[in-house]
């Protein structure tokens, strides 16, 4: 499908089954980009908000928006790629939670939540780069997690950034697999195999 309409794609995968799909994605053209650490927050690492600040979840068109703006400043992405990872996926109903942390009435840091029973994936820590070092990704994280405590969370994980992996090390995250990560670049390095064809 990515292929077909000329999109980049990124398989992320667990050290267990690079083992196995790793050769796959190799043989359908994607190349190894990298790998980053899993970290993941016990239930016994307390999680304390760090400082009070707003945060707001984004719903509606003119919040998911700005969410976006955050993510794409903060990763050095063009907007339109962060909008088919975020724009189309944050809805009431799509069981992820994007989180925004305001500044009076400037938003900051955003931040994405997959909550599923007792675990929580943390992705899109997005705060842009003149806002960072200044608190606001931390103290948006912590309070976010607190609250997610306070409903029944009580693990959380993330896939960390060399740029985020202190924040997260402070916080008490532990590293506990190597993700590799694949890529398909949005020119198609299997152009020339007809649509549809895996092997």
């Amino acid at each position: 499908l990515a292929r077909g309409r000329g999109l980049p794609l990124v398989a992320v995968m667990s050290p267990k089954a690079a083992l196995t799909l790793g050769p796959v994605a190799a043989h359908l053209g994607l190349t190894l980009a990298g790998s980053s650490p899993l970290m993941v927050l016990r239930p016994t690492t307390p999680v304390t908000p760090s400082r009070p600040v707003k945060v707001t979840r984004a719903l509606g068109p003119e919040l998911v928006a700005i969410a976006g703006d955050l993510a794409a400043a903060a990763f050095d992405e063009p907007r339109d790629v962060l909008a088919r990872c975020i724009d189309v996926m944050v809805s009431e109903t799509a069981g992820v939670e994007t989180w925004i942390a305001w500044d009076g009435e400037a938003p900051r840091s955003a931040v994405t939540v997959t909550p599923t029973g007792s675990t929580a994936g943390i992705s899109l820590m997005a705060t842009p780069p003149e806002h960072q070092r200044q608190g606001m990704g931390r103290a948006l994280l912590t309070q976010v997690m607190a609250d997610y405590r306070r409903r029944g969370v009580t693990r959380f994980h993330l896939g960390a950034t060399p740029a985020g992996r202190p924040l997260y090390d402070s916080l008490g995250f532990e590293p506990s697999a190597a993700l590799s990560a694949w890529m398909l670049s949005a020119d198609g390095a299997l152009a020339g195999r007809p649509r549809g064809e895996l092997s």
